[in-house]
């Protein structure tokens, strides 16, 4: 019969079963649901097959032999398709929780994919935030509608190490066109194969958790925004649709998508209602102090669905008031030691640490001084349980970030690095014994603290970074600094101090020392800075109220710092011109000069040469300041022109 060919279609009892159980008995299912459940879906399963397997014999013969399918064979499959969505339309409904936010989301993304002259649709966001829960949802609607006349309807899970032929393969296996021929076949001939399939059809590709860019022609999948030269004319005006998944913004797209749309953590109204229906009303409401303790935890989350849904289900069984207010405690103080999460959420958000490229994770160490990077709680919770061995030796490093109260120093016995920045407590009276201390930091934001025992320093021999900036009142170093025999790095800007102590001669292995800002030293121990023989960084801007310490007497600081052998980084304020000339006998020290302070309030001086400013040949950044009488400034560059000037941040 020419290109006509018949499919038999067996009759054997399960295929009769199958297919007329579905047709003419549907009242019985009603009315006895909790009894045909289960034969239902026992049923469903065996016509699915059945179909699947037609559906593929069909249209592998079509796409080697050019033959069209019978009339009766299409509206049996169509029978049975419809017939699959309404019975099963109830049960798929429940598979899939209602996120909100993810359902605001949805709405409009769905109104895209309506859109006909939409394609592409990209979909971003952080591990966590809901991007396949979405995805999902997307499919769900697909795969539970009848009215959008797509198909087929094809998800793939990407992730991270796709490769070519693995990707045409779970396609290939989706259409059902694999076959022995098929696993020889090279990738453009796979790609052939998927491209000539999916040229007559509508269908929707969705793609989960891609990490870098896929060429999709090379896969064999048109790119819906060109018209389709196999299927011209007005059929082709009605698109197909790629929707597709990635964490980052900047990172790989499948296809230029028209629509790009970041999935983002929830609002805090959004969050608390997931996060009660993850813990449950009967435990929410099994004491009066629960709910108000439960927003708590629930704000230590910061909106990402992930962690939400983990920590409600795991608080889902606490139903007393001290059970919740030791889930605060512990999430407040580190989540990275609370099993709940470094069980469920911390593994799947190392995994996206693990696959960074080695670009970015080297642009992280490349913030201009006195930036930071923005995180969010719950991923710097994750690097605190990787810097602990991901959760196995919790003790190593204590982060206690705006601790209120004294620390409980007995706990550093076996700790590496401890951070209680910010914190709110007077004194250090304690001496701890810190063995393995290899980092401190105290930094205050102009806090209370305004004393530390003597004794303090005396059992850290391992401590190589002491970080006390931003104490303003602290006056004085305890004597026991002298036991810091290891210190490599010290931060003192913007403290207190009235003079440096003698006993930080010890400290014979200092490669950084931060003097910055401290407006009340008035005295550095002739021979101090010279006793640090490595040092490489020494940053005095704004270092005492004049230029005394740098500059008066026989043994100034600048002839101190003009001996170090290794410095490569220096900034200093001058305040008066005479200084500002003498600064120029020091050669070796102005060539190390980075950040350089000019001001010359207290002379009256209307005009300042800073031509001598070309030795400085690393200098980064000038300040000019109280200067009230100076009425010309001009920098000339030797060699260059006055328009051409250095790369230079005048201030």
């Amino acid at each position: 019969m020419g290109n006509i060919f018949s499919v038999s279609i067996p009759c054997d009892p399960t295929a009769n079963f199958c297919c007329w159980a579905f047709l003419s008995q549907q009242a019985n299912y009603i009315s006895k649901l909790g009894e045909s459940l289960e034969a239902l879906d026992r049923s469903l399963q065996e016509l699915t097959i059945l179909k699947n397997d037609l559906v593929r014999r069909v249209e592998v013969a079509e796409l080697q032999t050019s033959m069209m399918r019978l009339d009766q064979v299409q509206l049996w499959i169509k029978i049975v398709r419809i017939k699959k969505f309404k019975n099963h339309v109830a049960a798929q409904r429940t598979t899939l929780p209602a996120i909100m936010g993810i359902e605001s989301m949805f709405d409009e993304v769905w109104r895209h994919v309506e859109d006909e002259q939409v394609g592409t649709i990209r979909l971003y966001g952080m591990r966590g935030v809901g991007k396949t829960t979405l995805l999902t949802k997307i499919h769900n609607k697909f795969a539970l509608s009848t009215s959008y006349h797509f198909d087929p309807v094809i998800w793939i899970v990407v992730s991270k190490d796709h490769k070519l032929e693995i990707l045409q393969d779970k396609i290939g296996e989706k259409l059902g066109i694999l076959n022995d021929k098929w696993k020889d076949n090279e990738p453009h001939e796979k790609a052939q194969h998927i491209f000539k399939f999916l040229s007559k059809k509508k269908y929707v590709l969705l793609l989960d958790d891609i990490w870098e860019t896929i060429e999709m022609t090379t896969v064999g999948i048109h790119n819906p925004e060109i018209p389709n030269p196999v299927t011209p004319g007005p059929a082709n005006n009605k698109k197909s649709k790629i929707i597709f998944t990635n964490r980052l913004e900047h990172i790989c797209s499948c296809v230029d998508a028209q629509i790009k749309m970041k999935v983002t953590c929830l609002m805090p109204n959004q969050a608390w209602t997931l996060f009660q229906e993850k813990v449950g009303k009967e435990t929410i409401q099994s004491h009066p102090d629960i709910p108000k303790l439960a927003q708590v935890v629930a704000n230590e989350c910061d909106g990402l669905p992930l962690a939400i849904i983990t920590v409600g289900r795991a608080m889902t069984c606490k139903k007393t008031p001290h059970e919740w207010k030791h889930g605060i405690r512990v999430l407040k103080e580190s989540a990275s030691e609370c099993s709940m999460m470094g069980d469920m959420v911390f593994p799947l958000l190392k995994f996206s640490y693990d696959i960074l490229p080695r670009t970015l994770l080297s642009a992280c160490l490349l913030e201009e001084e006195g930036n930071f990077v923005e995180m969010h709680d719950v991923i710097r919770d994750m690097a605190l349980w990787l810097a602990c061995d991901s959760g196995k030796e919790n003790e190593s490093i204590l982060v206690h970030t705006g601790l209120l109260g004294t620390p409980n120093v007995k706990k550093w016995k076996k700790t590496k690095r401890v951070s209680l920045v910010g914190s709110d407590f007077e004194s250090l009276v304690e001496t701890p014994k810190s063995p393995n201390l290899l980092t401190l930091l105290l930094r205050g934001g102009g806090g209370p603290l305004n004393m530390i025992a003597d004794g303090f320093f005396n059992h850290m021999p391992t401590l190589g970074v002491l970080d006390l900036s931003e104490n303003l009142n602290i006056t004085k170093l305890p004597s026991g600094v002298s036991n810091l025999i290891s210190l490599q790095h010290l931060n003192l800007s913007r403290t207190g101090l009235r003079k440096l102590p003698i006993q930080l001669k010890a400290c014979v292995r200092l490669k950084y020392l931060d003097l910055e800002h401290m407006d009340e030293l008035v005295f550095v121990p002739p021979n101090l800075i010279s006793s640090f023989p490595v040092l490489k960084v020494l940053r005095t801007l704004a270092c005492g109220s004049s230029d005394r310490i740098h500059f008066d007497g026989e043994g100034a600081l600048v002839e101190e710092i003009q001996g170090l052998k290794y410095l490569e980084v220096l900034t200093l304020s001058v305040r008066s011109s005479s200084c500002f000339q003498k600064l120029f006998s020091y050669h070796k020290l102005v060539t190390r000069i980075r950040t350089l302070q000019l001001s010359d309030g207290k002379n009256q001086a209307s005009f300042l040469d800073i031509s001598s400013l070309v030795d400085m040949k690393h200098l980064d950044t000038l300040y000019i300041r109280d200067t009230p009488n100076w009425k010309r400034l001009e920098v000339y560059w030797a060699g260059r022109a006055p328009n051409d000037p250095r790369d230079l941040m005048m201030i």
